[in-house]
């Protein structure tokens, strides 16, 4: 018998019912999708955009995001990791001298998103995995750092949207 599911005066009242999980919610990068290989490319080449060929900003860029250019790995402490864009949009802006304008977040964005989409990798198969829970009746959602719509256009290259109930960037 479960202890939960008596009644009477011996049952315990601070005891609760059994919690009945509807959704599985994943954390996309590092989870389902293989961080270093997606964003470290990926942020190097915005990088290296946004600098727009001058060395020193760069370096520059490479230092606010703690980002090695000869391993192309952040370092595990990268505001890039922690941050949401529009916090880590500042310390870019910076490091190059410019003002931190609408404009300049949005290209950051748009080079980021990009890069991450021509470089997304998945870890194991997430579709399978999706598939599985699925058929057990679990609601599936994706919760990252990065952009919605980066995170909805990886989804969709790595053939999971039908997969997938909600994004939330």
């Amino acid at each position: 018998p479960h202890l939960c599911h008596q009644k009477g005066p011996q049952s315990n009242p601070t005891r609760q019912a059994p919690v009945t999980r509807r959704a599985i919610l994943f954390d996309k990068d590092g989870t389902f999708v293989d961080f270093n290989a997606t964003w470290g490319p990926a942020i190097d080449s915005a990088m290296h955009t946004m600098a727009g060929g001058d060395a020193a900003a760069y370096a520059r860029l490479c230092a606010a995001n703690q980002f090695d250019p000869s391993t192309g790995r952040l370092a595990p402490t990268s505001p890039f990791i922690a941050e949401a864009s529009a916090d880590f949009a500042r310390r870019w802006a910076d490091a190059l001298g410019v003002p931190l304008t609408r404009e300049f977040h949005r290209r950051m964005d748009e080079l980021l998103d990009a890069g991450a989409l021509a470089h997304a990798r998945p870890i194991g198969d997430p579709a399978r995995v999706f598939d599985a829970l699925r058929a057990m009746g679990y609601l599936i959602g994706v919760i990252t750092n990065d952009t919605e719509a980066g995170a909805r256009a990886q989804c969709a290259k790595l053939g999971l949207t039908a997969r997938i109930d909600d994004v939330i960037g």
